[in-house]
């Protein structure tokens, strides 16, 4: 992790650009928008140092929020598209148990690196073939959720989100190890 990396104190991720992140005047520590609002909505000072954070502080936040979670609902389906493809590639590239386990460090490998159009995955359990499965099942269900019963496996979102990831130098490091 760089040095200038900041992490976000309530959910423990890291703070990078594409993130919205608000800063209290009277304490200067940062935050995801999302984060400081669900917080607030239960306590109203600083998770660090518990300074008060004022009414008037928080009223542009809550809009930051509103507008962060129609964003973050586009970018979660984007998200759980190239992690159901990214999963669906793997395991058809990787059929049986001894073989993932063989190839379980450059598995792990090509997570760490994955970065296709901008989008990185989240921590999957790929322990072995079986939790990869239910990863698999479990980004699909919360696709088809998100998609209001829109299919995985049938989606043009997730063909486009295949396509990308196989067009990617990552796969490359999939498909030859």
């Amino acid at each position: 992790m760089a040095e200038s990396a900041s992490i976000c104190v309530i959910c423990h991720e890291i703070m990078e650009p594409i993130h919205t992140v608000v800063e209290p005047e009277n304490c200067g520590h940062k935050f995801h928008v999302i984060c400081i609002n669900i917080w607030l909505a239960h306590k109203r000072s600083c998770p660090i140092c518990r300074a008060p954070i004022s009414i008037a502080t928080q009223m542009p936040w809550r809009t930051l929020f509103l507008m962060t979670l129609t964003i973050s609902r586009e970018s979660l389906l984007e998200r759980s598209a190239y992690t159901y493809a990214f999963l669906s590639l793997l395991l058809r590239r990787y059929k049986t148990a001894a073989d993932w386990t063989e190839h379980r460090e450059s598995i792990i490998a090509s997570i760490e690196h994955f970065d296709v159009q901008g989008i990185r995955l989240p921590f999957l359990d790929i322990s072995s073939r079986t939790t990869a499965k239910r990863e698999k099942q479990r980004w699909a269900k919360l696709y088809e959720e998100m998609e209001e019963g829109q299919l995985a496996r049938t989606s043009e979102r997730i063909r486009i989100a295949r396509r990308a990831i196989i067009h990617s130098e990552l796969f490359y490091m999939i498909a030859f190890t």
